[in-house]
């Protein structure tokens, strides 16, 4: 018998789904990470703090809370640590070393104002509106004031009277330029304004017939 054999189907190939064509304006926009640059931060401006007036003769006693060393410079500067020296102007030696306590800070008008304690006393002076009171007593001229930083980098130096020397035994300066007056009791030594520095004392500081303590 002749078996007839039937023919076996070719399996039909599913068709593959053609992609959807997307528009340039349709295609998903993929950002890239963001890429961020390291600015340097500048670094903190030191506060510029000068001496700005010194009364160191009093007309009677020097030492019962008449004096005054006036500082001037950046509004709300931290002064804690600074120092003051104050100079023999015959021998170049720091006799008294003032320096201010925590808390120490120019005011919002610049100014910071040291008072010499009364006699006998560590919290009372006759000079209103002081920020700090301390016993101390300025030599009557020739003689100077330094002003370091906390840090005691040297800022500042007021030399009055005709000094013989122009350095400290540690180097600092006596004066600047050339030196202030030595005025007689009663006057003050200040800038001619608030802050005024051309690095010469002789030419920035005046006589002041009526002291100005913490203004101008």
């Amino acid at each position: 018998n002749n078996v007839t054999e039937t023919p076996k189907e070719t399996p039909k190939e599913t068709p593959k789904e053609t992609p959807p064509v997307v528009s340039p304006e349709e295609a998903p926009v993929v950002e890239s990470p963001a890429v961020v640059e390291e600015v340097e931060t500048p670094p903190e401006e030191a506060p510029k703090v000068a001496i700005n007036e010194l009364y160191y003769d009093a007309v009677g006693s020097d030492t019962n809370g008449i004096l005054f060393i006036e500082l001037y410079g950046t509004p709300s500067s931290d002064l804690a640590g600074f120092k003051i020296n104050l100079v023999n102007g015959d021998d170049g030696k720091v006799y008294q070393t003032l320096t201010l306590p925590d808390g120490a800070v120019t005011g919002v008008d610049g100014y910071f104002l040291i008072a010499d304690a009364k006699t006998g006393s560590t919290s009372e002076s006759f000079v209103a509106g002081s920020d700090w009171i301390v016993n101390f007593d300025p030599q009557n001229g020739p003689d100077a004031l330094q002003l370091l930083n906390a840090e005691g980098e040297f800022l500042d130096a007021l030399g009055y009277g005709a000094l013989p020397l122009t350095t400290t035994s540690d180097t600092y300066p006596l004066f600047e330029g050339s030196t202030a007056p030595d005025v007689t009791n009663g006057h003050s030594l200040e800038r001619k304004g608030p802050g005024v520095d051309t690095d010469s004392n002789l030419t920035d500081f005046v006589d002041r017939e009526a002291p100005t303590p913490g203004s101008y």
